[in-house]
């Protein structure tokens, strides 16, 4: 639990904080596996006739007729073989999210065949995807109090981040100057100081804890649709409580930082989660709608918003997004199998001569998600990575877990103009997301 609050808490405030919980979270999973006196190990048999259920859980239950077995304690006594079995051991159901071990291997393992070994920074982005299972696997640890202890510190970390971004978009965040002794952090406080447009004096790009625009677009994002889904799912104050955090997570996304795919995005997630969400069919759709033309003239209201949606003037984007995807194009032609390896891919390094100067210099990625995973993983690799999203979607299907899908719909919708895998926070956002919809609801994964 404490692992899970510091990973979903943390990765809001930086990535430092987020990994550590990530880290915690596995150690978490080691100690109780090897705990045997964990109370998953030692729970009493139930009051069936042991010779009746094949199917009971061999951890709880002795090897022989229990009817028969000495007055001792059954539940401290050792067994011959103390390996753990499938059924002691709580990693094995990580067998069952074999597709995302598929992708992180090719990832991996494809381009350093060729030699090319993957940055720091694009390995740890790989093993994400792995982390969802660690994740899930985690959540299915902890009971109900459990879960709501880490949405507790989730949504508090989601709403001390808004009214940061609030305080930045609005001019009333500390000065240059008042942050200048903070400088040794290496925080980029300077991003948050930024016009929201070429005309505004008076709004600036908010960052929220993240102090960078479109990492809070993206990490929050996730977790207001978490919000949004335990908005329809509970009862009473705390349907309240999720609809409050849900709220003031969505409007912070649509004004503050003037991120216009996020937006976008997020308003079409949010209304498609909510829909999946609710029980009732023609109630879910009135309050998808709802959210949607709320949230629309949300940002309609916004001037900056205005003027950077009517930018976009070509299906391919605007700005330098045109010069981005031919570079990476050109990437993807000289390594179409193996890929360049995780990270290392450098717009800068194939962009043509006639490209503008801030594109020539420009370090970041193709600005369309598949393709960079393409440039980084070959062809193949983007293949398995879709194949993967696919699955993923498939074992989400449920109203339980509306707010993985809404998740997977966020990325696939932010990544037709932005990377948003390429920022760590918002990937391990995304990797908890998906994590804590995976199984929340149900019990231990199941093989098939």
């Amino acid at each position: 639990m404490a692992g899970l609050c510091l990973w979903g808490a943390g990765v809001q405030v930086g990535e430092a904080l987020g990994a550590a919980g990530m880290g915690l979270t596995v150690i978490g999973l080691a100690w109780l596996q090897l705990d045997r006196r964990s109370p998953r190990l030692r729970a009493p048999a139930p009051a069936t006739d042991a010779r009746a259920a094949p199917t009971t859980d061999a951890r709880a239950a002795p090897a022989t007729d229990a009817r028969a077995a000495p007055a001792t304690d059954a539940r401290s006594a050792p067994t011959a073989d103390e390996r753990p079995t499938d059924a002691q051991n709580r990693f094995a159901p990580l067998r069952a999210y074999w597709p995302l071990g598929a992708y992180v291997a090719w990832a991996l393992a494809a381009p350093l065949v060729a030699g090319e070994l993957p940055s720091s920074a694009g390995l740890f982005r790989t093993l994400d995807w792995a982390f969802v299972a660690v994740g899930a696997l985690a959540f299915s640890e902890l009971g109900a109090l459990g879960r709501r202890a880490v949405a507790i510190a989730c949504g508090a970390a989601l709403l001390t981040s808004c009214l940061a971004a609030a305080l930045q978009f609005f001019g009333a965040w500390p000065s240059r100057e008042a942050m200048e002794p903070l400088a040794f952090l290496r925080i980029p406080f300077d991003r948050v100081y930024e016009p929201a447009s070429a005309d505004s004096t008076s709004h600036f790009m908010a960052g929220g804890l993240l102090f960078h625009r479109l990492k809070f677009a993206g990490v929050s994002g996730v977790f207001t649709l978490w919000a949004v889904a335990l908005a329809v799912e509970l009862r009473g104050r705390e349907r309240i409580a999720a609809t409050a955090v849900a709220t003031t997570g969505a409007l912070s996304v649509l004004v503050f930082p003037v991120a216009r795919a996020a937006a976008l995005a997020l308003l079409v997630a949010i209304a498609f989660t909510a829909a999946l969400a609710s029980p009732r069919r023609r109630i879910a759709l009135a309050l998808g709608g709802g959210l949607l033309v709320l949230g629309g003239a949300a940002a309609a209201l916004n001037p900056e918003m205005r003027a950077r949606v009517a930018a976009a003037t070509s299906v391919t984007g605007d700005e330098d997004r045109v010069y981005l995807r031919r570079a990476a194009m050109v990437a993807m032609v000289k390594h179409p199998v193996v890929g360049l390896g995780a990270g290392r891919y450098h717009a800068f390094d194939y962009i043509s001569p006639d490209s503008p100067e801030s594109v020539r210099t420009h370090p970041g990625k193709a600005h369309l998600q598949l393709l960079s995973i393409a440039v980084e993983a070959g062809v193949p690799g983007a293949a398995i990575f879709l194949a993967m999203l696919i699955w993923l979607a498939a074992r989400l299907w449920s109203r339980q877990a509306a707010a993985g899908l809404g998740v997977l719909l966020y990325l696939a919708l932010t990544g037709l103009l932005h990377d948003p895998l390429f920022h760590a926070e918002t990937s391990m956002a995304i990797a908890f997301g998906l994590a804590a919809s995976l199984r929340s609801f149900e019990g231990p994964p199941r093989r098939g």
